[in-house]
């Protein structure tokens, strides 16, 4: 009974094992894909490419923010006829954003022409004796 346990806890520990190394393997794959800048790049400079990368997104969520912002108050001072307009410029404002969202995905995912010249060798000559 106590080598049926002992047996149960060590094939327990090497599943364990194995699904700690595949996940280790998934991770070495992406670190060798997407290189080691993907995982030592701060979260503020992160931040900074993104939006040097997009910087229509961030004016989206701004302009949203802002109508929805003055929008709310508008609503809360009694003003209802400025309040709907501010909700209305809300929603341009996020079909914006979704825009803008959708165009930086459409340019990353375009292939860039580069002035990369990749020089090729000519295949050996097959040498055939006549």
């Amino acid at each position: 009974m106590a080598s049926d346990s002992e047996s149960n806890i060590s094939k327990k520990t090497s599943e364990k094992r194995e699904i700690r190394n595949a996940e280790l393997e998934w991770l070495r794959f992406r670190e060798e894909t997407l290189g080691p800048a993907a995982y030592q790049e701060a979260a503020g400079s992160k931040l900074m490419r993104k939006v040097k990368e997009n910087p229509f997104v961030p004016i989206g969520a701004f302009a949203t923010l802002g109508a929805l912002s003055y929008g709310l108050w508008c609503f809360r001072q009694g003003r209802g006829r400025d309040s709907q307009m501010m909700m209305r410029a809300r929603i341009g404002a996020q079909g914006f954003t979704i825009v803008a969202i959708m165009m930086g995905v459409f340019v990353g995912a375009t292939p860039r022409n580069s002035n990369v010249v990749v020089k090729t060798e000519p295949p050996p000559k097959n040498i055939s004796s006549s």
